[in-house]
């Protein structure tokens, strides 16, 4: 692998880390930049280079370094927002696979990419509210949560594919 893969690797890793951190509070919802930096890495560095750096960015966070929003180790499994730390691997490698590979579109790679992570994210953090957490308003939190967080994602996924004409490694 050449420098500059490695590079562009860090780079995503501590991009992915800064989406952690920073919110910016809007009225029903806080933006948080996780996902678009996630299918931003598989835009950018493809399928390969995006999953390394999405999963190192993932086993950084479960041997105890803080790089998720609330912390870091591998008691973080069971929070329910782990979910879509797991899912952005796939999700980044789906969007990196359809538009460097395939050669889709690069917004429709970025929506599908954004698909595949709530597919993932969705049904573990009901696993986790629902099964560990015993809460029985598992379904109606995450059906009152998920439509804007979705709509935020989706939003800031194009916003990610339309700068990638901006960005270019």
């Amino acid at each position: 692998m050449k420098t500059k893969d490695l590079t562009l690797i860090s780079l995503f890793i501590a991009l992915m880390v800064a989406g952690a951190y920073l919110r910016i509070p809007f009225v029903f919802i806080e933006v948080t930049f996780q996902a678009f930096f996630a299918v931003l890495a598989g835009l950018l560095l493809g399928p390969k280079k995006s999953l390394i750096a999405l999963l190192l960015y993932m086993l950084l966070g479960l041997f105890g370094l803080p790089v998720f929003a609330k912390g870091g180790g591998f008691a973080y499994v069971l929070i329910p927002s782990f979910g879509f730390i797991l899912a952005f691997i796939p999700g980044g490698m789906l969007t990196g696979f359809l538009y460097k590979t395939k050669k889709m579109n690069k917004y429709l790679s970025s929506v599908l990419g954004i698909i595949v992570i709530y597919l993932v994210g969705t049904p573990y953090m009901y696993l986790i509210m629902t099964l560990h957490l015993h809460s029985d308003k598992g379904f109606m939190v995450l059906l009152f949560s998920f439509i804007p967080y979705f709509i935020k994602d989706i939003v800031l996924s194009l916003f990610g594919a339309y700068l990638l004409k901006y960005l270019r490694f």
